[in-house]
């Protein structure tokens, strides 16, 4: 049996560089038996209603003392994976395992290196993935080779889902093509008169070119356990 584990990306702010938007791969972590019991509730009630509770519903059924703790308890399911919503819209609500009956075919185009730029190498396969990881311009899978991303959890081995673009804001994890055909996936910072190409890994050196060639952003990753 293959177990699946998705991320997604989100905009948030990172200590280490205040001045810029930053993102970061988000992941699914252990629930505690009070947020597992909610967000079973939750899974439950979309599935018999095909619409998600309100807050002074979820209030109503475990008899939160406010509406707050159950912003409290929501918000976490989000962070953790497990749950996403539109905030300007009413029962919005939707759970990780609703929204992945929803998937797209995607092409899984090869490897790129978490590391050491390595030789492009395409090959002709698919893969299932769900829909809340696409973006909206067209999108492609990588599986990652090396350690070089560790700190922002994308490891060896996992899949990642790239949205297709020249360009990407200043910080965003990026894939990269160095001297035409050796491709790297770094975050992206543009400096004066270079652009620096920045592992998140503290024992490997950033890497510092004149321009840079980009094929894409990086929205989301998962990771497969046999």
């Amino acid at each position: 049996m293959v177990n699946l584990w998705y991320g997604v990306i989100m905009d948030i702010r990172i200590s280490e560089y205040p001045d810029i938007r930053e993102r970061r791969v988000l992941y699914m972590e252990p629930l505690t038996s009070k947020q597992r019991v909610l967000f079973h509730w939750i899974n439950g009630y979309i599935k018999e209603n095909d619409y998600s509770p309100t807050l002074e519903e979820i209030q109503r059924r475990f008899n939160f003392r406010s509406i707050g703790t159950v912003q409290d308890y929501v918000k976490t399911l989000e962070k953790k994976g497990y749950l996403y919503r539109n905030p300007n819209m009413a029962r919005s609500m939707q759970t990780i395992e609703t929204s992945t009956t929803q998937v797209v075919i995607l092409p899984l185009l090869g490897f790129i290196a978490a590391g050491a730029p390595i030789e492009v190498i395409e090959q002709k396969e698919e893969m299932e993935v769900p829909a809340s990881l696409v973006g909206r311009k067209p999108c492609y899978i990588l599986q990652v080779k090396g350690d070089s991303m560790i700190e922002d959890h994308i490891l060896n081995g996992d899949f990642i889902v790239v949205e297709k673009s020249q360009t990407g804001d200043n910080g965003a994890v990026c894939v990269c093509i160095l001297n035409q055909n050796e491709a790297t996936l770094k975050r992206v910072f543009r400096e004066k008169s270079r652009v620096r190409l920045q592992p998140a890994n503290a024992q490997m050196k950033p890497i510092y070119v004149k321009d840079v060639a980009i094929q894409g952003v990086v929205r989301g990753l998962f990771r497969r356990f046999d």
